[in-house]
């Protein structure tokens, strides 16, 4: 895979994760919203990106999820050393960072396998 892809789908991660963490961040307690509004954005990136590129290729749903994990780490970073200043607001960031790997890695797996089984079904209905 090209470089420009390996980075729009990145960019895709970046928008997913940015979606959640920019939008809704100071509501993280509701362990609901949490996981849908980290869940559907994840699963939605990585279906687009692998429809869009028709692979089902690892390196797709890996690069959402470092986009992910980006705009995780750039949030931290904002919310700590530019707009609050509050580094203690974020001392378990490690904590954090683990749950939305939990949260992520199944739904882009699932994003990835649902683009797979469209595949096969279209290459099942040409063949016959």
């Amino acid at each position: 895979m090209s470089s420009y892809n390996l980075l729009l789908f990145t960019l895709m991660g970046i928008v997913a994760g940015a979606s959640f963490y920019w939008r809704d961040y100071n509501n993280i307690e509701n362990g609901t919203l949490f996981l849908i509004g980290l869940a559907i954005p994840t699963f939605i990136a990585t279906f687009l990106a692998g429809l869009w590129k028709k692979s089902t290729h690892i390196s797709v749903p890996s690069m959402v999820l470092l986009g992910i994990l980006i705009a995780f780490i750039l949030r931290l970073f904002f919310d700590s050393f530019i707009s609050v200043g509050d580094l203690p607001a974020h001392n378990l960031f490690p904590l954090e960072m683990i749950v939305g790997a939990i949260i992520c890695i199944p739904a882009a797996a699932i994003g990835i396998g649902v683009v797979y089984v469209i595949q096969r079904l279209k290459s099942t209905a040409v063949s016959n």
